[in-house]
Parts: structure tokens; C-alpha cells; sequence
């Protein structure tokens, strides 16, 4: 969101990029590239640093690899006015639940990996390809308005927060319904347990709750870019580099957290918030590093990262 103020006045960039994603092909061929690269860092780098480098395991389909495969569905339908992307991205949230009562073989590699790619969540891959697709397919939607409806940052707010709170009280009425759409249970209303419902594969209340928690997010930072730009910085830079943010921080705490053991599981939620701090100190000065190497380079694989 730093981007919708620093667009502003650059008409031949907006052009370009208007070109470019207008172009069907050029974008399936970029999300394509993109869809094999997320695979491969996912099932080398990722799934390698994470356990701080003790292992090569490429036989787990993660995050990345389940963004990557969310990206190339989406330029299936990118075309698609933003109420029938709506409309898919709700439906495929509200079947999602029913699909997890299926029955398979875990055994049965081939089961496995369809059932754990797209639906359910095991060792092969705890972040099935669905409920992102859907995320997904609603951020879509959520840039349409960003980017191209709300032509004031005021009224992005302002619509920005209808949103979220929609999303948010439909959440709860999920959660306080204690069946459909609810995978953990909860002791009441508030409770600490009530907003820990399953993760692994996601609940339908935890997706609209992070949805909603995501577009709150990103009212906030349009509202600090309106008063106070600069304070936006610290989260610009990674964002110019991100994949490199995430490759580079995974790395860091697999080596020290997990492989040395240091705090590993330890602390609550002011120790994760001090963690968070130390990270962004260490990553801040490594993502301005690698961001001028991306500008000077050439390289097709810097570039995808």
C-alpha cells in the first residue's frame, strides 16, 4: 500500500503495468514462471533452511509452492469482473468445509498428494491449495477496489473497514455457531481458545478472520501514509524484496532457533513480538543490501526473487 501514494503522478508506470497486466499472455507466462520458481524454492531453500540446513527435504509442498500454484489459477479468471471473482472466491470458501470430511488413503501416494495438495493438510503439505486460491481470489477483488474504484485513499479506508468488519462479525458468527466452518472447539466467547481454531488445513473462520485481520492491516497502512509517510519505510524496503525477506529470515531462525536451539518454543506473545523486532533489525540492512544487487542485475534468477 505504500505503492497507491508512491504511484501517484507516474502515468507512463501506471500505463505500463496497465499493459501488461490487460495482456493474458504475457501475464500466464509471468505467473507460470513464477509458479515453477515458488516450486522449486519452496521444495529446496525452504523446506531445507527451515530446519536450520540439518536436512534436503524436497518432499514437502509448503506455502510458497501453494501461493505459486494459487497465482497460475488466478490468471485463469483475472479477467473476470470483480462480482464474479467474488463470487467464486466466496464459493470455494464456503464448500472448502464439506471437502474436508473426505475420506482417503494416506497411504496411497497419489491420494495423498491430491487430497494434501488442494484439500486437507498432512505431512506433505500443511497449506492446501483451495482455501488460498480463494484468499487469493478475494485479493484480487480487494485490489480492483484499491487500485481502480476508490479513487481517494479516504474512501479506501472508509470502505476498507466496512469490508474488514463485515468479514470479521461473519466470523464470529461461524465460531459462535460451533459446527459448520469450525474445525477446534472453544470454551467461550473471547476465550483464548476461541481464536485459536485449526490452522492446518484452515478453518473457514480462519480464513474470513484473516482476511479480514489482512484488510484491516492494509487500511491501517494507507492511514499512515496519509499522516506520516516515512514511517512506512521499515516496511517498504522488504517489501521491494520479499521473497528474498522470507527465503533469507527463514534461514537466519532455522540456524539459530532451531538448529542451536536458541528460545526454541520458548516465551509467549511479548517474546514472539521481541523476535519479530530482532528479525526486522537483522533483515532491514540485508533486503536494502540485495534490493541494489536486483537494480544492477541482469540476472533472470535474481530477478524472481
Amino acid at each position: 500500500m505504500v505503492g497507491i501514494s508512491q504511484a501517484r503522478g507516474k502515468r507512463s508506470s501506471r500505463m505500463d503495468c496497465s499493459l501488461a497486466f490487460n495482456s493474458k499472455r504475457y501475464f500466464s507466462h509471468y505467473c507460470t514462471n513464477d509458479l515453477i520458481f515458488l516450486i522449486i524454492a519452496q521444495m529446496t531453500w525452504v523446506n531445507s533452511s527451515w530446519g536450520g540446513f540439518r536436512n534436503f527435504n524436497p518432499w514437502h509442498f509448503g506455502i510458497i509452492a501453494s501461493i505459486g500454484i494459487s497465482m497460475i489459477l488466478l490468471t485463469m479468471i483475472i479477467k473476470l469482473k470483480w462480482q464474479f471473482r467474488l463470487i467464486i472466491g466466496l464459493a470455494i470458501l464456503i464448500i472448502h468445509p464439506f471437502l474436508l470430511n473426505i475420506q482417503y488413503d494416506a497411504e496411497n501416494i497419489w491420494q495423498q498428494v491430491l487430497m494434501q495438495t488442494f484439500v486437507v493438510a498432512g505431512k506433505f503439505n500443511k497449506y492446501p491449495v483451495l482455501p488460498w486460491f480463494a484468499l487469493s481470489i478475494l485479493g484480487s477483488v480487494m485490489a480492483t477496489g484499491w487500485l481502480s474504484v476508490w479513487k481517494t485513499d479516504n474512501k479506501r479506508i472508509v470502505m476498507s473497514l466496512i469490508i474488514a468488519a463485515t468479514a470479521f462479525i461473519l466470523a464470529i458468527v461461524v465460531r459462535m455457531g460451533r459446527g459448520y466452518g469450525n474445525i477446534s472447539p472453544f470454551s467461550d466467547f473471547g476465550s483464548y481458545s476461541f481464536f485459536l481454531d485449526q490452522k492446518y488445513p484452515p478453518s473457514l473462520f480462519m480464513n474470513l478472520w484473516f482476511f479480514a485481520t489482512v484488510v484491516l492491516g492494509v487500511s491501517l497502512f494507507i492511514a499512515i501514509g496519509k499522516v506520516a509517510p516515512k514511517l512506512l519505510v521499515v516496511f517498504s524496503i522488504p517489501g521491494k524484496v520479499p521473497l528474498f525477506f522470507y527465503g533469507m529470515h527463514l534461514a537466519i531462525m532455522g540456524i539459530f532457533i532451531k538448529r542451536m536451539d536458541l528460545f526454541y518454543r520458548e516465551g509467549e506473545v511479548f517474546a514472539s513480538l521481541i523476535g519479530v523486532v530482532v528479525i526486522l533489525a537483522v533483515m532491514l540492512p540485508l533486503c536494502k543490501w540485495f534490493y541494489g544487487v536486483k537494480r544492477r542485475s541482469d540476472n533472470y534468477f535474481i530477478s524472481m526473487i
